[in-house]
């Protein structure tokens, strides 16, 4: 049986499956740049929209994480196909 993906309850339109991958996009670029400013010292997380921690605590993923950022922007993509 697959699993079910769970969105959070403010999470209406597609302009919000937008917002939410535009905010993704922007968070995964914030932290790409700070690793690289910073080279291996441990990140902090930069101020999100309150809709992308929804979204990820959702899906149980850490914002902090690369990989996990690249399954919410594919799961937001492919809701957004739908």
């Amino acid at each position: 049986m697959p699993s079910k993906q769970i969105l959070p309850v403010e999470i209406i339109t597609k302009a919000d499956i937008v917002r939410l991958t535009r905010e993704l996009e922007s968070l995964d670029e914030s932290l790409h740049q700070s690793s690289l400013r910073k080279g291996g010292a441990a990140t902090t997380l930069p101020k999100v929209h309150p809709l992308v921690e929804e979204f990820g605590k959702a899906a149980g993923s850490n914002l902090l994480h690369k990989e996990d950022r690249e399954k919410l922007l594919k799961l937001a993509e492919s809701i957004l196909n739908t």
